[in-house]
């Protein structure tokens, strides 16, 4: 996971890459889950996790063909309302699986903090996630579209 500035401070980029010699199948997108760390694996009670909004409508095959050495990219944004009002800063955590139809994808958890300047927890609310692309513009643009 990583932060580019030029998506603005919300949004963060999943990037799965096929390390690989031959190609695999991505679901359209990747299965996330934005969590409070302390309260995963914790005995005090229910994990503390959102998961985000995707694109609907999708019809066809279930998978984004990955390349061999290619790189597939999706962009979530953590609070597509970019106001404060209502959004919760318990979430530090972002795990990611890059698909579930690969047995051997590993799940990953990195750390969140808000970006911009701030330190601490983001703010989160109502997350929307894109659909894998090909270009971190178009990522970028399919994490915009709620249609």
């Amino acid at each position: 996971m990583v932060y580019k500035s030029s998506l603005g401070p919300t949004r963060r980029v999943i990037e799965a890459t096929d390390t690989g010699s031959t190609a695999c199948g991505l679901s359209y997108y990747p299965q996330v889950a934005v969590d409070n760390s302390a309260s995963i694996g914790s005995n005090q009670g229910t994990a503390q996790t959102v998961q985000p909004q995707v694109p609907g409508g999708l019809g066809g095959a279930p998978y984004y063909a990955l390349y061999a050495g290619h790189t597939a990219y999706a962009v979530i944004d953590l609070d597509p309302s970019h106001s404060t009002s209502g959004a919760g800063r318990n979430y530090d955590e972002l795990s990611v699986i890059a698909t579930t139809s690969l047995p051997d994808a590993d799940t990953v958890a990195t750390k969140i903090v808000e970006e911009g300047g701030s330190s601490g927890n983001p703010y989160v609310k109502a997350p929307f996630l894109g659909l894998y692309e090909d270009s971190l513009s178009a990522a970028a643009s399919s994490a915009s579209d709620k249609g």
